[in-house]
C-alpha cells in the first residue's frame, strides 16, 4: 500500500510547494544524490524498483541534474564545506552505495559519457572476500520464485506462506531477512540459509 501511495504523496508535496521550499532552505548547501545501482542486462530494476534504476532512467536523471546543477567531486564538496565557502548556489555530488559490480560495468561508463565524477562506497569485507550480499540474494531469490507457496522452515511451526502476489513475497522475504540477521556475523552460515530459502522457494541460489 505504502509503495502505491508514495508517488501520489510526492506529487501533492510538489504541488503544495514543499520541494521549492526545501530547495530554498538548502540553497547555500551542497546536495548529495545517492543510488544503489543501475540495472545490467538482468533487469534488476524490475525486481528491485526501490534500489535499482534502468540505464535509460539513469541517463535521464543525469541530463536533468546537469541542466540544473554543477556536479562536483566529494573531495571538492568537503573542501568548500571545511573552508565555509560554498562557491556555487546549485552544486551536487553523485554517490553510489554498497559497491555493486554494476557500478563499474554499467553506471561508470554512462557517467563517463557525461564526463561526470562520482563516489562509490564499498562494503570492504564483502569486496575483499568476494562475498555476495545475503540481503540482496534473499530478496532476489523470493522475487524470482514462481512457486505458489513456500515453507518458512526456520520458524518452529514451519508455516506455509503464499507467494502468489508481490505483497505476499515481500512478507516472506522480510521474515527471511529478519532471521538472517539473527545468524550473527558468520557469512557462511547466512549464505547457507539463503541457499535453503532458495530450495524452499524453488530457486537455485547458486545460479543467481
Amino acid at each position: 500500500m505504502k509503495h502505491a501511495l508514495k508517488p501520489y504523496l510526492l506529487y501533492v508535496a510538489k504541488y503544495l510547494g514543499v520541494f521549492a521550499l526545501a530547495r530554498w532552505i538548502t540553497r547555500r548547501g551542497i546536495m548529495i544524490v545517492g543510488w544503489h545501482g543501475v540495472s545490467t542486462a538482468d533487469n534488476e530494476h524490475v525486481r528491485f524498483a526501490s534500489l535499482y534504476l534502468s540505464p535509460e532512467s539513469f541517463r535521464e536523471r543525469l541530463r536533468w541534474l546537469t541542466s540544473k546543477y554543477r556536479v562536483i567531486t566529494l573531495a571538492e564538496a568537503h573542501r568548500q564545506i571545511s573552508q565555509r565557502k560554498i562557491e556555487h548556489p546549485r552544486q551536487v555530488v553523485l554517490t553510489f552505495d554498497d559497491g555493486c559490480v554494476n557500478y563499474a560495468t554499467v553506471a561508470l561508463p554512462i557517467l563517463r559519457e557525461f564526463g561526470l565524477p562520482s563516489t562509490n562506497f564499498i562494503v570492504s569485507e564483502q569486496s575483499a572476500q568476494q562475498y555476495p550480499s545475503v540481503t540482496l540474494l534473499l530478496r532476489d531469490i523470493v522475487a524470482r520464485s514462481s512457486a505458489r507457496h513456500a515453507v518458512a522452515f526456520w520458524i518452529a511451526e514451519q508455516p506455509e506462506f503464499d507467494l502468489s502476489t508481490k505483497g505476499a513475497k515481500r512478507k516472506f522475504a522480510r521474515l527471511a531477512l529478519d532471521h538472517a540477521v539473527t545468524l550473527g556475523s558468520s557469512h557462511d552460515e547466512r549464505l547457507d540459509f539463503a541457499r535453503q530459502v532458495g530450495t524452499a522457494a524453488e530457486v537455485d541460489a547458486e545460479a543467481i
